[in-house]
């Protein structure tokens, strides 16, 4: 079925700054924290991306799930792993690893919310390793994959 997306949702990736630290009580909150963040800008917005760097972005993004290796990444486009990374940084202001695992730990998230065990959806989304999958979605929203699903339940 149709997800029904709360108003003031952002349609892509963003970039802000908040002083907001604790786990959100539900989504109405997650939402006011990305309305009252400052800096607000796409991920795709960052400064004039170097055809590298987009050309990089693009596969991460259409292989995440199948192509995990930044080194298998720079590799299909002829470049070694510290010049990809080194000019992915430079663009994006985060490695293409950080990359990698930001997008994995968002459409984790999402899979939370459909109510699938959360060993299927580690794997689903990449992880080979559950105990990695708990560190890289704690290391990008704070809370564990459990707590987020009971404030996507909510």
């Amino acid at each position: 079925g149709a997800l029904d997306v709360p108003e003031g949702v952002p349609s892509g990736p963003i970039i802000f700054e908040t002083d907001f630290d604790g786990p959100f009580t539900s989504a109405a909150e997650a939402v006011e924290v990305i309305a009252n963040g400052r800096g607000h800008r796409s991920i795709e917005a960052c400064s004039n991306p170097s055809l590298l760097s987009k050309r990089a972005k693009r596969l991460i993004d259409a292989n995440y799930l199948v192509y995990p290796s930044i080194g298998r990444v720079a590799g299909r486009l002829g470049v070694s792993h510290a010049h990809m990374t080194r000019q992915f940084k430079r663009d994006f202001e985060m490695t293409p690893s950080e990359y990698l695992h930001r997008l994995r730990v968002a459409d984790a998230t999402f899979r939370l919310s459909t109510g699938q065990p959360i060993i299927d959806i580690s794997y689903e989304v990449g992880y080979n390793d559950l105990s990695r999958f708990y560190k890289q979605f704690r290391n990008n929203t704070n809370t564990s994959p459990a707590h987020c699903r009971e404030m996507l339940d909510r």
